[in-house]
């Protein structure tokens, strides 16, 4: 299975810092779940959802200069992280690597990070020609993007 991180924080930006690097020993913590890939999802100071994965376990991750300069940029107050233990979908394709997004005009609305198997993934063959990558959590957001457009 893989392994969720998170952290809502209404502290003040100056005191985030301290914050973030007890999310940052959770992550490697949690990559007992899952070392096949990492990513992250947070929202920045605009506003707008940014993320970064790769197929790394989560302490070379997290140890990147760019994974770190994103995240200390922005100084979040909310953020999720995920290591992932490979199921279905290579982690060489890092469109199968969490978080899973949700895009509507090119820009990311939602964010998704899931904890387990969708065995039957496959079955549902009317988000096929809208699949990006071939992990069975995308259909969670291509049913989801499915119901906002039907109202």
């Amino acid at each position: 299975m893989c392994g969720i991180a998170g952290y809502i924080t209404c502290a003040p930006e100056d005191v985030r810092q301290e914050i973030l690097s007890g999310f940052y020993e959770a992550m490697e913590e949690i990559q007992l779940r899952g070392r096949d890939a990492t990513g992250i999802a947070f929202i920045n100071k605009k506003k707008e959802i940014e993320y970064c994965r790769a197929p790394l376990k989560a302490e070379e991750f997290i140890q990147r200069t760019d994974v770190r300069e994103l995240i200390e940029e922005a100084n979040p107050s909310i953020m999720i992280g995920h290591c992932r233990q490979g199921t279905t979908g290579t982690e060489l394709k890092n469109v199968n690597n969490h978080p899973i997004l949700m895009k509507q005009g090119g820009k990311v609305t939602a964010a998704l990070i899931h904890n387990g198997t969708i065995s039957n993934h496959r079955t549902f063959t009317e988000f096929n020609s809208m699949r990006e990558g071939e992990v069975d959590s995308e259909v969670i957001v291509l049913a989801w993007h499915k119901g906002f457009q039907q109202g």
